[in-house]
């Protein structure tokens, strides 16, 4: 993990990249300089489809607590989803853990997260969850009926990061190629809801099928 500085440790880290691939690093790295990984009472692990309110209180509590022998408190959470309510529990024990207490929330995309909990995140990006420009591109160009294709597998499987990295790429692809202060209301009205609908995907369990292709109809051409 050669962005993280282990003698001087930021409280809170957001790891973004293949999940597997990260938590193995990440628990190499601690190894290496002389931290168990296992059996180590100060060490929290959880993996989580779906990270909801009442795991949240339960973090909370574990990082409460005080440390064995003097020993850094390392909490570290594998996230696939997170909901708004359990971001909003978490957001000041983030900000301001007890002492010695470091957080490494691992992600495919930081998007994941609202706003307000992901300025208080050091985040490390491991090429991994970005937006695919080729395809966003392909897809603002395409005919309503071929968007609806290009989506099809993202909605068949229920792949919110796919979702939420399609309308990145989406606005990212808008905001390169148009001024947007002088875009025609209808573009920006678009922009507003392609942010609206990603918060929409934070939620428990969204209607991605619906989302998607509701922004398939309404994608306007540049």
């Amino acid at each position: 993990m050669h962005f993280i500085n282990f003698d001087k440790l930021h409280h809170a880290y957001c790891l973004e990249g293949d999940l597997s691939n990260l938590k193995t690093n990440l628990f190499e790295a601690f190894e290496k300089i002389g931290i168990n990984t296992t059996g180590n009472p100060n060490l929290l692990s959880e993996s989580f489809k779906t990270l909801g309110i009442n795991e949240a209180k339960q973090i909370i509590d574990f990082q409460t607590k005080k440390a064995f022998g003097g020993e850094k408190k390392l909490i570290i959470l594998e996230i696939e989803n997170i909901t708004v309510e359990a971001q909003n529990t978490l957001l000041k024990t983030i900000e301001e853990p007890t002492g010695d207490t470091h957080f490494f929330l691992i992600v495919t995309s930081s998007e994941i997260f609202l706003p307000t909990l992901r300025s208080r995140l050091q985040i490390q990006k491991y090429d991994a969850g970005k937006p695919d420009k080729d395809l966003s591109e392909h897809f603002i160009k395409s005919p309503k009926s071929e968007r609806l294709n290009i989506i099809k597998k993202i909605t068949e499987e229920k792949d919110r990061v796919g979702a939420i990295n399609l309308l990145n790429g989406i606005e990212s692809t808008f905001y390169n190629k148009i001024r947007i202060e002088r875009a025609q209301r209808e573009t920006q009205s678009f922009l507003e809801t392609i942010n609206k609908f990603r918060g929409y995907l934070g939620d428990r369990s969204p209607n991605i099928k619906g989302l998607l292709e509701h922004i398939a109809l309404i994608t306007p051409k540049i």
